[in-house]
């Protein structure tokens, strides 16, 4: 087996997002959104709007230290905006109308869209960052004491404005307490890793693509650490990590019925808080073979870099998958021989 852990970790800090608190443009653009938000919402009270409090909170995998670089460049920063105020009292459409008011101008872009209201910023005539801010009512103003999260559009009918039971902030603890210490870093790594590779192997439009919250959720019922020891020293291998997961991902599919009812090989990937939703459900059958086949394709890339003795050519079949991010040694670079971690046979699958 070719020793390429310190590959994966390179591979990761090429990558990887910081958190909102490590990262000063993340942090500035939110911030930025935050007091237009702010300053609207006391402008259209002053006109005679009854809005309530609310607060916000940070949420989405960069609150979670799970975000990746976007190929195209679009970072996308979410934000929940909770209002005080029960899911019965008010239509869904108007509290969003609240925000959408509140930051309309902000930017040229500005838009309501079914799940939340955002806030685009352009560079060079390109999209740069956007700003999602999801609009909740508060889990105490409800009578199931859950926060419910606003759901439409300007245009949607009725039957398309609904209030929907969600938990993003016990999503983010579930996350955040999964793993702690070094296997919690390895638990970040994976899904890191399993999103560039979603990115390099799938359209980004449409639904063709797993969404980067399901890769979450199956890690977070999946992932299993992977260590070993070299002369009493823990070290961590990210290479069978990520192997197990995927080879755990590719055992749970089974038969279920797709979103036309017809039943086709699934991976159900049902959120462990409200509102317990299949993440993957939007995905065709067709698009669910699609993603079993690409999940196949890597499990095989793995295995084949496990068993490969030399470093560069184990990873020039890892580049494939993940992309050109992927470093590939030279040939001569890892040439001299390297103490191999034994890792427990618990760990590695």
């Amino acid at each position: 087996m070719a020793q390429v852990q310190k590959y994966f970790r390179q591979f990761d800090e090429e990558i990887k997002l910081k958190r909102y608190h490590e990262n000063a443009t993340l942090a500035e653009k939110r911030d930025r959104v935050l007091k237009t938000l702010s300053e609207g919402v006391k402008k259209q009270r002053e006109g005679g709007e009854d809005i309530p409090d609310y607060r916000t909170f940070n949420q989405g995998s960069y609150d979670v230290g799970t975000g990746v670089k976007p190929l195209d460049g679009d970072f996308d920063i979410d934000v929940g905006v909770e209002f005080e105020l029960g899911h019965a009292q008010r239509d869904p459409v108007e509290v969003k109308n609240w925000v959408l008011r509140a930051v309309d101008g902000h930017t040229e872009n500005v838009e309501m869209k079914a799940p939340c209201v955002t806030v685009q910023y352009v560079t060079g005539g390109e999209p740069a960052y956007h700003v999602d801010l999801a609009v909740y009512s508060a889990a105490n103003n409800n009578p199931d004491r859950n926060a419910h999260l606003a759901r439409g559009r300007l245009n949607s009918s009725a039957a398309n404005r609904e209030w929907t039971p969600s938990a993003p902030e016990q999503l983010t603890d579930m996350i955040n307490g999964r793993h702690s210490g070094e296997d919690a870093k390895q638990f970040r790594r994976t899904i890191r890793s399993l999103k560039r590779w979603k990115d390099e192997n799938f359209q980004v439009q449409g639904h063709g693509a797993p969404r980067g919250i399901a890769l979450t959720q199956a890690a977070l019922r999946w992932f299993v650490p992977s260590r070993g020891t070299v002369e009493g020293a823990v070290k961590y291998c990210d290479l069978i990590a990520t192997r197990n997961l995927v080879v755990a991902m590719l055992q749970n599919f089974a038969p279920a019925p797709g979103p036309d009812g017809a039943v086709g090989l699934r991976l159900q990937l049902r959120c462990p808080v409200q509102p317990f939703d299949d993440v993957c459900a939007r995905m065709s059958n067709e698009q669910m073979k699609q993603f079993k086949d690409a999940l196949e394709r890597l499990r095989e890339a793995l295995l084949a870099a496990e068993t490969d003795p030399d470093p560069h050519t184990a990873c020039a079949t890892l580049a494939k998958q993940f992309g050109s991010d992927f470093p590939v040694p030279s040939p001569e670079e890892d040439a001299k021989p390297q103490r191999r971690a034994v890792v427990s046979s618990g760990n590695s699958g």
